[in-house]
């Protein structure tokens, strides 16, 4: 199998390197160097003959705007550049989550690129893994912090790496793998 991760973060660079090591070609892609994904530049090239794309790409900017407009813009330009390929598995990393955080625009984001995702006609893989956010934790002056009352499995960056892969080494779900650490405690606790 041919596979193109497109992000080279701690998690990209894990998937990339858990994929060959599981005998698979895998690429690891800047998506600011190597190609665009935001205008789509490179992408039919990069693509051809590709079996499997792992978007774990990052934002730039977290602002309302900014995060929505960059997550719908590059994962609208994946999935064109995937369809004209013809790749056969899309895996895309996603938070634990994003139907309930409402307020936040990271969430509203990452909601709206899975929805791209679901309805784009291209075998799909979405693992949701837990990130703590600014939500939860709450700081009202410099001398106090005040913690949510949640419950959190949070998961170290190469567990996520892995189960990436093996998602995308494993094939399309059409749905959602959660990713979470087997210990559950309380973020206030």
């Amino acid at each position: 199998m041919k596979a193109i991760v497109i992000g080279r973060s701690t998690i990209g660079s894990g998937v990339a390197a858990k994929l060959t090591e599981l005998g698979h070609e895998a690429v690891s892609v800047d998506p600011a160097v190597e190609v665009s994904i935001r205008t789509g530049e490179g992408l039919g090239r990069l693509l051809s003959g590709v079996d499997v794309v792992v978007d774990v790409s990052e934002s730039p900017t977290f602002g309302d705007e900014g995060v929505m407009e960059f997550l719908s813009t590059t994962t609208g330009n994946l999935l064109r550049a995937e369809k004209e390929a013809t790749v056969g598995h899309h895996v895309v990393l996603s938070v634990s989550g994003v139907e309930r955080m409402r307020k936040s625009s990271y969430f509203r984001a990452k909601r709206a690129q899975e929805a791209l995702v679901k309805a784009s006609g291209v075998p799909y893989s979405i693992v949701q893994f837990f990130v703590p956010t600014k939500g939860n934790v709450v700081t009202e002056n410099c001398e106090a912090v005040h913690l949510s009352n949640i419950e959190i499995q949070p998961v170290y960056a190469n567990h996520v790496a892995s189960a990436v892969a093996h998602t995308a080494d494993g094939g399309a779900v059409n749905g959602i793998v959660d990713v979470a650490s087997q210990q559950r405690f309380q973020l206030d606790s």
